[in-house]
């Protein structure tokens, strides 16, 4: 199981290339920078590539598709690289908080982005079940698997590629990526 995460470091020459920032149980986590929240990270303590770089992940996170094009452009040639892909993966995103949210920011991209690796597009087969309140928002801790549902026949014996836009303490990553290996994917 892979995810890439849009959390960057500096933009340079460097970006075809993942760095594994942590390793969550099985599962390797890749980024290609890293994002600092607005909440915990003022303007004044970031240089102008962090602050250019949180400004893509807003404009990305709302559906622009000049900053999803940039994402894309960027992740390919970084998973190319890796040399994993094969016919059987399939890309999936872990969706927002609600239903239109989801839409808004990985539709257009998962289409493009599928496209250009040439694998299946597993946009909506993890979907909003029920809306829910954003984190940051309501401060609650809660299940995500609880508010998604998974079409588990589209992904039976598939590679999955896992996409999060950003990633914190890696919660909803496990929930997700320990149901998907419940439902037998192959990694």
């Amino acid at each position: 199981m892979y995810e890439f995460i849009n959390e960057l470091e500096k933009f340079d020459n460097q970006k075809e290339k993942f760095k594994i920032i942590e390793q969550i149980e099985n599962y390797q986590i890749y980024c290609l920078e890293h994002y600092y929240p607005k909440n915990s990270f003022s303007d004044f303590v970031l240089d102008e590539s962090e602050l250019d770089f949180r400004n893509l992940v807003f404009k990305f996170k709302n559906g622009n598709k000049q900053a999803q094009k940039k994402i894309i452009k960027k992740l390919v040639p970084s998973i190319k690289k890796l040399n994993i892909i094969s016919e059987d993966f399939i890309f999936l995103t872990i969706p927002a908080s609600k239903k239109a949210e989801t839409e808004k920011r990985y539709k257009y991209f998962s289409k493009k982005f599928s496209k250009l690796l040439n694998i299946e597009d597993g946009y909506g087969i993890i979907s909003n079940k029920i809306e829910k309140e954003e984190k940051h928002l309501s401060g609650r801790k809660v299940n995500f698997l609880d508010y998604i549902e998974i079409d588990e026949e589209r992904i039976k014996n598939k590679n999955v590629i896992l996409f999060d836009d950003i990633i914190s303490s890696g919660k909803t990553f496990l929930e997700i990526a320990n149901r998907l290996k419940q439902l037998k994917v192959k990694k």
